[in-house]
């Protein structure tokens, strides 16, 4: 009996718990890097905090290099790729915690404990390797990947790389990357349709697929959209007849993306263009952009160069609603998405990695080999219960609306949240 009260309990305090974080769920801050005048050898690159709550900007790191290439949030970390360094910063101290010599460094992912990263010039060799996400120490390196390296999807755990190769390159390729042992399994050749090859991104309708933004040569007019079925790695490319760019979000079954100079929008189960100026083109084009799927707005910057860059906060209708600011160059933005009941949770709950994320057709998660799960509660930001079940680590969302919704995972020994966006 006292077992029996002990779990209702705990399922109500779980309950209670996901419905005031979904309650406080909020855009914590902005992560802004920016590269500075790239003409200026003691301009550095600088990192920064935009908080959409008062306006502020808190500028709290410095990498001592000329260009920023990416960064990406992992709870209350950032991870920055600035050209021949990965540095990590806790967001909430805004400290430098780690940071390793990385010439070439590209692009980040995070899988579990692993940080992958993606090279490019001046690299030779190497072209994806694998550190570790707590200290940044080297893991692994995929030498037989090809060629210069570009975006990464991480999904069931493998890693897919884009593979664009130099400037002069004809063609482009998908390198698939077991991460258990950190092999390459293959690569895949799109040849001239996967010239320019860039972000990548998880599409789940009917089915789980890769779509790859593979952008528009310096001499050319026109751009290609992949997209692979991921569960037997078969490629379709679709030319457009526009400039595409960055590829920046899939939500809602569209893609977000650069298109001649503006953001416009994909829908991708059809492969035709939705909308070519989301956001219209300010006149110099955007030089990097994100997309707050919380409040649905996007952040976007400009910049010259030299010697002026611009932040610009539009709606989704393409409205221009704020403005923040950006620095110098400023091509590395991130969304760092937190719950005001993080004091609480940190107490209580154990980090719960779900994946794929986003996501539209099926959500999973990891616990612990040794622990099974009891209890699954998901909620959305109402506080609603969208599923309860027990013993089950894969959950059909198929029929959820799309927006953000919160896990918890309790096993016969610990108690573990997370969330996710359905798309």
């Amino acid at each position: 009996m006292k077992r029996f009260y002990l779990s209702v309990l705990a399922a109500f305090v779980l309950l209670a718990v996901q419905q005031t974080t979904a309650q406080n769920t909020v855009v914590n801050q902005v992560i802004v890097c920016s590269g500075g005048n790239f003409s200026d050898p003691d301009d550095f690159v600088s990192v920064a905090a935009f908080k959409p709550q008062d306006g502020s900007t808190t500028a709290f790191g410095t990498v001592f290099t000329q260009s920023v290439q990416d960064v990406v949030v992992d709870g209350i970390f950032a991870y920055v790729a600035a050209q021949d360094s990965i540095v990590k910063f806790n967001i909430d101290s805004y400290q430098r915690v780690a940071a390793v010599e990385a010439v070439g460094v590209h692009k980040l992912a995070i899988a579990g404990d692993k940080l992958i990263a993606s090279f490019w010039y001046p690299v030779t060799e190497d072209f994806v390797r694998i550190f570790s996400k707590e200290d940044l120490s080297q893991q692994a390196a995929i030498s037989e990947v090809s060629d210069e390296a570009d975006g990464i999807l991480v999904y069931n755990n493998r890693a897919y790389v884009a593979v664009p190769g130099g400037w002069a390159s004809a063609g482009g390729k998908i390198a698939v990357i077991n991460l258990t042992g950190n092999l390459l399994i293959e690569e895949i050749d799109l040849d001239s349709a996967g010239v320019g090859i860039s972000d990548l991104f998880l599409f789940q309708q009917d089915g789980d697929f890769l779509v790859s933004v593979n952008k528009t040569p310096w001499d050319a007019t026109t751009g290609y959209l992949t997209k692979m079925d991921l569960s037997n790695r078969q490629t379709t490319s679709f030319v457009f007849d526009l400039s595409v760019g960055n590829g920046i979000e899939v939500y809602g079954g569209k893609l977000y993306l650069m298109l001649n100079g503006g953001i416009g929008s994909i829908d991708i189960a059809g492969m035709t263009v939705t909308d070519t100026a989301v956001v219209a083109n300010t006149g110099n084009g955007f030089a990097a952009a994100v997309f707050d799927t919380l409040n649905m707005l996007f952040y976007a910057t400009t910049t010259d160069y030299a010697t002026t860059g611009e932040g610009y906060i539009y709606n989704a209708t393409g409205e221009l609603t704020g403005n923040f600011d950006a620095g110098i160059a400023a091509e590395a933005l991130a969304v760092d998405y937190r719950d005001n009941t993080g004091i609480f949770e940190a107490r209580h709950s154990l980090r719960l990695t779900v994946y794929p994320n986003p996501a539209s057709r099926f959500v999973r998660f990891n616990i612990p080999a040794e622990q099974k799960a009891v209890k699954i509660l998901m909620v959305n930001l109402s506080g609603k219960v969208v599923y309860n079940g027990e013993n089950q680590n894969q959950i059909d969302i198929s029929r959820l609306q799309p927006g953000l919704y919160f896990i918890t995972v309790q096993t016969d020994a610990s108690v573990f949240t997370g969330r996710f966006v359905k798309n």
